[in-house]
């Protein structure tokens, strides 16, 4: 895995417009931000599939520490890189890119993912306790919710560069955008496009002004970090209490967002503390985190029936959880590689 250990090349600064595309220089920094989130992805999955089984899994602190921002952080991230590329292509030129880079890896994964279990069933028959039928299914499962954040990022940057077509990409038109969107109605998944959509845009927002300046800002909120982590409970999840404009969400939604931004300030700061911490193996994750999420979201659904189950072991989250989420970022990385050798 000679790209995942070799130096990744001179550090570039922040850019006032970041750029995506492969002509243009990358930067590390943004590789170096996704690889760190793509590796607390997984260390969130460790501890919910393999050490709780799926169940009873919102009161470890180390799993609420990493949910209460990670995705969030993530679109944000995502935002502000895709800036660049909005601005540059026109919106049919833009969607298309998209769809080769989100929704046709998602497509072909779900389609491997449902032949292989078929495959397995009927060679393996007493491993598995459903159907060739239901295998089948979950691997359509798997492409409409479990990628749901793929969707999320899908939907937001078509939504933003639509926007950009009618000249209402500003910070007026992004407002309006995200308080329409949270007039959907919770369907499936919708839900959680609706709570990362609004830190897409504040990503995006963000790359087209002094966004030095007003991060410097937020170093105000950090403090604040703590009191919000000790208050989060169970309901504050987005996957327990969604999105609905209801009277049991009328708090709850705001203090989800005023975590994901103070606890997303806060990591940020203490990422530039840290960096060029194992550069180049973050750098590497980074680049290959669509292709990480992606395999990893297989490889944790066996995990429920045969993994550790070890419920309120501290010890477990805390110690054995990254190094088995490490493992996993360097074993889907290296797959990566064999099929998509030279991005």
């Amino acid at each position: 895995m000679s790209e995942c250990i070799a130096p990744a090349g001179p550090t570039q600064p922040y850019p006032n417009q970041p750029r995506d595309s492969d002509k243009q220089p990358r930067n590390e920094r943004w590789d170096y931000i996704k690889g760190v989130l793509i590796f607390l992805v997984l260390w969130g999955h460790v501890i919910q599939y393999l050490c709780y089984g799926d169940k009873g899994f919102w009161y470890d602190p180390v799993f609420k520490f990493i949910y209460i921002f990670h995705m969030p952080l993530f679109m944000a991230v995502a935002g502000f890189v895709a800036f660049g590329a909005i601005g540059r292509h026109n919106f049919f030129a833009f969607i298309g890119r998209r769809c080769g880079q989100l929704v046709a890896p998602m497509g072909v994964w779900a389609i491997i993912y449902g032949v292989s279990v078929i495959l397995l069933s009927v060679i393996l028959p007493h491993l598995f306790a459903r159907s060739a039928e239901g295998l089948a299914a979950i691997a359509w499962v798997t492409f409409l919710d479990r990628f749901w954040f793929l969707w999320a990022l899908f939907y937001s940057s078509a939504i933003v560069a639509m926007l950009k077509v009618i000249r209402l990409d500003g910070k007026w038109g992004l407002l309006i955008a995200c308080t329409a969107v949270l007039l959907i109605p919770d369907a499936e998944t919708i839900y959680l496009f609706k709570y990362t959509f609004p830190f897409f845009c504040a990503g995006y927002e963000l790359a087209s002004g002094d966004y030095r300046r007003l991060l410097g800002y937020s170093k105000w909120l950090i403090p604040a970090c703590v009191p919000l982590y000790l208050l989060w409970g169970r309901t504050d999840y987005v996957y327990i209490s969604k999105m609905a404009l209801s009277h049991a969400n009328v708090l709850t939604i705001p203090f989800r967002y005023l975590c994901g931004v103070a606890f997303s300030a806060a990591f940020l700061r203490g990422l530039t503390k840290i960096y060029p911490l194992a550069k180049s193996v973050f750098v590497c994750w980074g680049r290959r985190s669509l292709d990480i999420y992606i395999v990893q979201s297989f490889l944790f659904i066996p995990m429920v029936r045969w993994g550790w189950h070890a419920h309120g072991q501290l010890w477990f989250s805390i110690f054995l959880a990254p190094i088995i989420a490490m493992a996993l970022c360097w074993g889907c990385a290296t797959f990566s590689l064999l099929y998509r050798p030279n991005r």
